[in-house]
């Protein structure tokens, strides 16, 4: 091989795998701490029981419109609280009256969310994802050289 060609395979499988590395170690970590949190956490169930509209314009000067969810919730020996759920969308996701799972501190019972599965587990799944496959594209160089030698 020449050293050209040497310096580029290295530079490749180095980047390829140190990028990926990055990326997988972050969703690992940051499924993690989801993980901890979910542990540490009371899970019950809430009311959609209005929606709180946005309005804003985008870069392009276009006007968008998200609805935020309000959801009701008992915690475990309280009176019911009210939250206005961070996620968004357009149409709104939920219907007024709808049941919800609402996971909450029970040291910060006023600090809620809608429990979805699908949100908590979305972005450690893709960097935990895009990290592997890049690490694999950087190891392909190196599995190829190693059977051509054997």
């Amino acid at each position: 091989m020449k050293k050209d060609d040497l310096m580029f395979f290295r530079l490749f499988t180095s980047l390829f795998i140190g990028i990926g590395s990055v990326f997988a170690i972050a969703g690992i970590i940051i499924g993690v701490n989801i993980n901890s949190h979910i542990r540490n956490s009371l899970i019950t169930q809430g009311t959609v029981i209005d929606y709180v509209q946005y309005t804003y314009k985008d870069e392009d000067g276009i006007s968008v419109t998200n609805y935020h969810p309000i959801v009701q919730y008992t915690p475990i020996n309280e009176e019911p609280l009210v939250f206005e759920d961070a996620s968004s969308s357009n149409p709104p996701a939920y219907k007024k009256g709808q049941k919800v799972e609402v996971i909450y501190n029970p040291k910060l019972i006023e600090v809620a969310s809608i429990h979805s599965r699908f949100n908590s587990w979305f972005l450690p799944s893709i960097f935990t994802g895009i990290g592997t496959i890049l690490i694999l594209i950087g190891l392909i160089p190196l599995l190829r050289r190693f059977l051509r030698r054997n």
